[in-house]
C-alpha cells in the first residue's frame, strides 16, 4: 500500500452531518457541505459523500483527511475490489496507517480539540445484500471494523445519522421524525425525494443550534446493478 501524505498542521478541522438511509435494494447517502477549522467556517460546499468503488460509498466525518478517499479508491482499483465487505477492510488499513504516520498531531487534536475520525462505509456485498460498517478512531482497538446489522425487528428501512460536532439532538431520531412527517403530508411517493427533504429538514433543525453544521446538501445512491451514482438533482 502506498503511504498517505502526512496531514498538514491546521488543515484537519471539519464539521459534519452525515446520514445513510438503506432499503433492501437501494442505499442513499447524504451529507452537509460545511467545513470549519478551529471554529471558523471555511466552506459550505464540501461533500462528505464519496464513491470509493463501484458498489461502495463512504461518508467521511470528523477530522478532515484529504488523502483518505483517493488512497482508498486507488487501493481498491489496484486490488480490483468493488464490494463493501472488502472495501471497508482497506478503509480501516488506510486509517490505521494515517494515524501512525501522524501520531503526534492526531493525538494532540484528539486530546485538545476533541476531534475524531469517523468513516461510515455502505454498499452491496458479493451476494447483492446491502451492508453498513463503521470505522471510528474512538473504537477499541482504534479503527476496528464494526458491522451494523440491518432490518432487525421487522424494519424495512435503516437510518444512521451522525453529527461529528457537539449537538443536543439525536440526528437519527430527527431523520425518522421528518421522514414520517413528510410521508404523511407529501403527494410524492418517491423515496429519494422524501429522504432528501427529511435530511434537509434535519440539517436545518440542527444548524439552528449548531453553526458548524449546514451549507449545501450532497447525495449519492448505490444499487446492486448500476452501482454508485452522485445525485445532482
Amino acid at each position: 500500500m502506498n503511504a498517505m501524505t502526512r496531514i498538514r498542521e491546521g488543515a484537519s478541522g471539519a464539521g459534519s452531518l452525515v446520514c445513510s438511509v438503506i432499503t433492501a435494494n437501494k442505499i442513499y447517502l447524504f451529507s452537509d457541505g460545511r467545513v470549519h477549522t478551529q471554529g471558523e467556517i471555511v466552506s459550505d460546499n464540501h461533500t462528505k459523500v464519496h464513491e470509493v468503488a463501484k458498489f461502495t460509498g463512504m461518508l467521511a466525518a470528523g477530522m478532515y483527511l484529504k488523502p483518505l478517499v483517493p488512497t482508498v479508491t486507488d487501493e481498491c482499483k489496484v486490488r480490483k475490489l468493488v464490494y463493501v465487505e472488502d472495501v471497508v477492510q482497506v478503509t480501516a488499513l488506510v486509517l490505521r496507517k494515517t494515524w501512525e504516520d501522524n501520531r503526534a498531531l492526531m493525538e494532540r487534536l484528539e486530546k485538545e480539540e476533541k476531534m475524531k475520525i469517523f468513516a461510515l462505509v455502505a454498499g452491496f456485498s458479493k451476494s447483492k445484500e446491502p451492508k453498513l460498517y463503521y470505522v471510528d478512531s474512538n473504537s477499541n482497538p482504534r479503527f476496528a471494523v464494526v458491522h451494523r446489522p440491518l432490518f432487525t425487528g421487522g424494519r424495512d428501512v435503516e437510518i444512521a445519522a451522525i453529527v461529528s460536532t457537539e449537538a443536543t439532538h439525536d440526528a437519527t431520531t430527527l431523520m425518522v421524525k421528518h421522514i414520517h412527517r413528510i410521508r404523511r403530508t407529501s403527494k410524492s411517493k418517491k423515496l429519494g425525494k422524501i429522504f432528501r427533504r427529511a435530511f434537509d429538514a434535519t440539517k436545518r433543525e440542527i444548524s439552528a443550534e449548531n453553526r458548524l453544521v449546514g451549507g449545501s446538501t450532497f447525495v449519492g445512491t448505490i444499487d446492486p446493478v448500476v452501482g454508485f451514482r452522485h445525485d445532482t438533482s
